[in-house]
């Protein structure tokens, strides 16, 4: 039994003349139809997964990144407004 990842929708006959019916995503399935052409044509292949799966870790990484970002970002400005404020506040008073 092998598992197959599916990415367009397809049929397939079998030898026995019954259609299936393969949505996008992973379906356990026998040997031989894994190894079918028409199957493999429809799949992804290990390295196809693999560069998708590390281009969903990099893009991840790279929204966190955005995301640390902007938080730095968020403190300092709101550091530099109260620190503002403070000096606006001093100089009132001086």
């Amino acid at each position: 039994m092998k598992r197959i990842h599916v990415k367009v929708r397809f049929h397939l006959t079998d030898q026995k003349g019954e259609r299936r019916t393969f949505e996008p995503g992973v379906h356990p399935v026998a040997d031989d139809v894994a190894e079918h052409w028409y199957v493999k044509a429809h799949c992804l292949t290990e390295d196809e997964l693999k560069a998708k799966a590390e281009e969903e870790a990099k893009a991840e990484a790279e929204e966190k990144a955005r995301q640390a970002e902007a938080e730095a970002k968020a403190k300092a400005e709101e550091k530099a407004i109260k620190e503002a404020e403070a000096k606006a506040k001093a100089d009132k008073k001086g």
